[in-house]
């Protein structure tokens, strides 16, 4: 492999990864779907790996895919912060939001053109702190995270309570239904490494004779994105919150594993930092995020 960066090519993965479509990357970077297509295959020869799966109506990254992507990602939002600091804090550069790597994926990503449609001159930076280790909340106008409260010190509102639902592909479900919850234990079930989701299956569970063994840490998943896309491959059963993929269920990528739904006392929370307090931009994202948060979701 050449030892220089192939800064086109990672470029063009970067945005097919993060549109998880060729087509949308190569609007978004002014060229031919055609270009893109062949950035990624050159990519894939130089590596030696599968960096994509070419599934429908999304692209699905492969394990080797993610861990690219999550070293591009970080790679990328180091030098943004970095730029960020050269400009200094002007007050005109774009609003900084923080969030989550499947927050974005799922769930703002489907939704960012109508505030930009509503904002047209709101110019937004998207960083992504779980991939990117050098994170620090005070170079962001706008964090969303995930837990039982917002960050201390920042005004916080929740904008998606956590409700987990158990979700399989429609073919895993077709070839393990009747599902109720005692038939989870003959499905596999998958898990996360994450702390904040050790006790996932645990929790919607709980008042149930079913119980479930976790599996060895090395065969869980330490990558939320992964995670999903075994469950969207047919790996098996996984728990997510409801709101989280309401576009998986309308597209029928997802059906529910059993009916049962558990709200927790956890959400995702967006909040205001210190440095964006004065700005109309910030406060009019979080307005914006706020009024669309889901209070239900309808499954198909």
């Amino acid at each position: 492999m050449n030892r220089n960066l192939p800064l086109r090519q990672l470029a063009a993965f970067e945005a097919a990864a993060r549109h998880r479509s060729f087509t949308k990357a190569a609007v978004e970077l002014n060229v031919l779907q055609p270009a893109v297509s062949r950035q990624i295959a050159q990519l894939e020869s130089d590596t030696g790996v599968i960096l994509f799966r070419r599934t429908k109506p999304h692209l699905t990254l492969t394990r080797d895919g993610e861990t690219l992507f999550s070293a591009v990602t970080e790679g990328m939002n180091t030098m943004r912060h970095t730029l960020l600091a050269l400009r200094g804090d002007t007050g005109k550069g774009p609003l900084v939001v923080n969030v989550s790597l499947g927050f974005m994926s799922y769930y703002l990503m489907t939704r960012l053109a109508g505030f930009r449609a509503a904002y047209p001159e709101i110019e937004i930076e998207l960083v992504t702190c779980d991939q990117y280790t050098g994170y620090n909340p005070d170079q962001s106008d706008v964090i969303v995270i995930f837990g039982g409260s917002g960050l201390p010190g920042m005004a916080s509102v929740p904008v998606m309570h956590e409700e987990l639902v158990a979700v399989c592909s429609p073919e895993y479900y077709r070839r393990h239904a009747p599902c109720g919850v005692a038939d989870l234990c003959r499905m596999t079930s998958l898990f996360m490494s994450d702390p904040l989701h050790l006790e996932d299956w645990q929790t919607f569970l709980e008042g149930t004779d079913t119980i479930i063994r976790p599996p060895p840490r090395h065969e869980r998943f330490l990558s939320f994105m992964v995670y999903m896309q075994a469950a969207l491959a047919g790996e098996g059963v996984a728990l997510t919150l409801a709101g989280l993929c309401g576009e998986l269920f309308q597209t029928n990528q997802l059906s529910l594993a059993c009916d049962r739904q558990i709200r927790t006392d956890r959400a995702y929370f967006c909040c205001l930092n210190e440095r964006a307090a004065h700005n109309p931009a910030a406060k009019a994202f979080v307005d914006w995020l706020y009024a669309q948060k889901p209070d239900r979701v309808a499954f198909p």
